[in-house]
Formats: structure tokens, sequence, C-alpha cells
């Protein structure tokens, strides 16, 4: 499966763990490998995004997800 994250450059050098979620759907984790991702448009609490996937020879896929951000 592939992961999503988030995280801030100016901290990487500092030991920094960034926050990452598996990308799932109802089902469970989704066996994808995810090649490019963009944001589409933000919202108070959350990112839209888009993301391409690459099956290696088979094809490839566009997903829309919705990061949610929480404290």
């Amino acid at each position: 499966g592939s992961f999503v994250g988030i995280f801030d450059p100016d901290k990487l050098h500092q030991h920094y763990t960034p926050h990452t979620s598996l990308i799932e759907d109802e089902n469970g984790p989704l066996r994808i490998k995810v090649e490019s991702i963009t944001l589409d448009d933000t919202a108070s609490n959350e990112y839209h995004c888009a993301l391409i996937t690459d099956s290696d020879g088979g094809i490839s896929e566009l997903l829309k997800i919705q990061i949610y951000k929480t404290k």
C-alpha cells in the first residue's frame, strides 16, 4: 500500500518523524502505488487531493481523497 503525509522540511534535521496515514477505503488498505499527489482544494480543516497510481504495466488510476486535520 501507499502512505500520504504532511511534513515540515525545516524540522527534518531534528530527528523529526512526520505524521503519515495509510491510504484505505472501507475494505482496508488499498494495494496501490501512488506516483504523484497534487493539492486540489483546501478548507479550514481538510485538504482535497488528486492522486495518480502506477501499476507498472497495468491500468493507472486517478483517485480523489480528503485529508482531515486533527489536533
